[in-house]
């Protein structure tokens, strides 16, 4: 009986079976091929495969179907995964890329994976496409966003590269920026402009963001033109820009340098600016230890904020209560600003009480001096800046040069001992030698502990200087001009070769002889009458002969002048001759007879020598 029973159970069971099997058995329609045409290589299309069911039920494995034949080709069964094709949902798609790696034909097979041992036609689709040789710009990144940068100031560049995935030669343009905000951002480092890229080439441009004020910019593009079919390739640009506080002090640190015991310090500064776009705000200020030292930050918290350009003062001062001693401390001011906090040290040394010296002015500097003269009085202070009394033993001139100085006189000897804050004065003068620079100082001796202290001495002695005349030429001889015409101008040229401005007085001509009617000499041109010539200056004069008679001339030229020689001359000669014969309808002879042709001649020789010994007199 049990056998029986288990025999009719186990067909049950096969009965039940194949039931279910025959229920998940059906057919369907599907694009067969899926045919992509031709597609550049690198670039990818994509077509939709869908299953509809036409009878049964189909029952559809995860994943739905696999590609065989060709990596070049890629399947997203995620919509029909683990899906049940029935009369309630019928069909189901899928979407198979084409990306050819190559140029030529590809084909490959679509395979459908099914579940619950369910079977369908057909049970595979074709696939086929060509890759076409062409460029390829592949673009990374495709976007950036800058994220927030501080108003006035630029990101660190990003680089966007471009490459040619393709198998043809990829020709770009040149590289913009568009949009709106593209005012906000700049191109740097560029390969890319106009370049011609092989296949697996690549180039690189550098984009940073640099925004001019407050907000949100994410209209703007970088545009890279190509020969792609793609044509121009965007990436897109974002940033927001932001202000933020900044702040500064000057000085970095204070040192309040050494005081005496019985002495509060001088207070000293700091000044806090703002120079961020955001106003400086919250400012606190603290010290580490807070003995030595105080501080007044009023300046600052009571008129805060501060815009870019504003500033405040922090007022510190050494109090030093515990006495002698090395102190230090750290000023600590803390702010909305970025660099918060700013640490200022501080400093300073506490002696005990003791006499100091300070001179006002600290030097004798005194103006140039003629030799053998006295300048003018100097007087230094003696200021005993110290806190205790200064005795001053000896004031005294000393240096290699003491000679060309005087100490006139000082009371510091005879004031001693000094009061803290008392005076007493120095004079002294310079009285040159010789010409040239000359140095030398005062010491001071004392009880002070920088003794001995001293004064420098400087200054120049002078000669007075004097104007000069040189003349080139000292003499012209106009040569022979024929009685009743006029030279040619001849030049006179006057150098002051002195140390002194030279003054010229009005230029004359003194007739020496004259022949038998003699000549007349001009001045035909003149800058230097009345005229003040600077050291190494010089002026031109000219002058001309006319000739009234035959024979020989002459005349001086005279130059009057605040040089020493007065009248300076020139020597002025002509000699007179006749027209030439046959020029006239008579003639008159001009022959002189032997012996007074000597007499003329011997005239002039005198009258020559004559002038020549008063130019040497001179």
């Amino acid at each position: 009986m049990k056998r029986f029973l288990s025999i009719i159970a186990a067909a049950s069971t096969f009965a039940v079976l194949a039931v279910a099997q025959s229920a998940w058995a059906g057919t369907a329609t599907v694009t067969d091929p899926l045919a992509f045409g031709s597609v550049n290589v690198g670039e990818s299309s994509n077509l939709s495969l869908t299953i509809t069911r036409s009878t049964g039920n189909i029952g559809l494995d995860t994943p739905a179907a696999t590609i065989s034949g060709s990596s070049d080709f890629t399947i997203d069964t995620s919509a029909c995964d683990g899906q049940s094709l029935t009369g309630g949902n019928p069909s189901c798609t899928m979407t198979v890329t084409f990306t050819p790696s190559t140029s030529g034909v590809i084909n490959g097979t679509v395979n459908f994976v099914t579940t619950n041992g369910s079977t369908f036609t057909p049970t595979t689709t074709a696939l086929s496409g060509t890759g076409v040789d062409a460029p390829f710009a592949s673009v990374s990144p495709t976007s950036n966003d800058f994220g927030q940068v501080e108003i006035g100031q630029a990101s660190s560049p990003v680089v966007v590269t471009v490459e040619n995935t393709g198998t043809l030669d990829l020709v770009l343009g040149t590289l913009t920026l568009t949009g709106t905000d593209a005012g906000q951002y700049d191109i740097g480092a560029n390969t890319c402009d106009g370049a011609t890229i092989i296949p697996t080439g690549n180039c690189t441009v550098e984009v940073s963001f640099s925004p001019d004020a407050a907000g949100i910019f994410n209209d703007a593009d970088l545009n890279i033109p190509t020969n792609t079919t793609a044509g121009t390739i965007l990436v897109d640009l974002d940033g927001e820009g932001i202000a933020v506080a900044h702040a500064s002090v000057n000085p970095t640190s204070l040192d309040f340098g050494t005081v005496f015991v019985s002495q509060t310090s001088n207070q000293l500064s700091i000044t806090l600016s703002s120079t961020g776009t955001a106003d400086l705000d919250n400012i606190v200020t603290s010290l580490l230890t807070g003995t030595e030292f105080t501080f007044d930050d009023s300046d600052c918290t009571a008129n805060e904020p501060f815009s870019n350009g504003g500033q405040c003062t922090i007022t510190v001062t050494f109090t030093h209560p515990a006495g002698i001693g090395v102190y230090s401390d750290t000023l600590t001011i803390t702010s909305n600003a970025f660099e918060s906090p700013i640490d200022v040290p501080l400093s300073g040394s506490v002696i005990a009480d003791a006499p100091a010296v300070g001179l006002a002015p600290t030097s004798m500097v005194f103006a140039n001096t003629v030799v053998g003269g006295t300048s003018s009085n100097i007087a230094v202070t003696l200021t005993n800046t110290g806190t205790a009394a200064l005795n001053v033993t000896s004031v005294s001139l000393g240096g290699v040069d003491a000679a060309q100085f005087q100490l006139v006189s000082q009371n510091c000897v005879s004031a001693s001992p000094i009061a803290p804050a008392g005076t007493c004065t120095i004079v002294g003068n310079f009285q040159p030698l010789a010409n040239g620079s000359f140095a030398a100082q005062i010491n001071i001796v004392s009880d002070a502990a920088s003794s001995p202290d001293s004064i420098p001495l400087t200054g120049t002695g002078i000669s007075v200087g004097l104007p000069a005349v040189t003349l080139n030429p000292t003499q012209i001889n106009f040569g022979q001009v024929v009685n009743g015409t006029v030279s040619s101008v001849k030049q006179v040229t006057l150098t002051n070769t002195g140390s002194a401005d030279l003054i010229i007085g009005q230029l004359t001509i003194t007739p020496l002889v004259q022949g038998n009617g003699g000549a007349q000499f001009n001045i035909a041109s003149d800058n230097c009458s009345n005229q003040l010539i600077a050291p190494q200056g010089q002026c031109v004069v000219g002058v001309t002969a006319t000739v009234t008679a035959n024979g020989a001339a002459s005349a001086n030229l005279d130059i009057p002048s605040n040089a020493s020689t007065s009248v300076d001359e020139v020597l002025l000669t002509v000699t007179g001759v006749p027209p030439s014969a046959g020029s006239g309808g008579c003639s008159i002879s001009t022959a002189a007879t032997p012996s007074a042709s000597m007499f003329l001649w011997a005239l002039f020789a005198l009258s020559s020598m004559a002038a020549v010994a008063r130019i040497r007199r001179s």
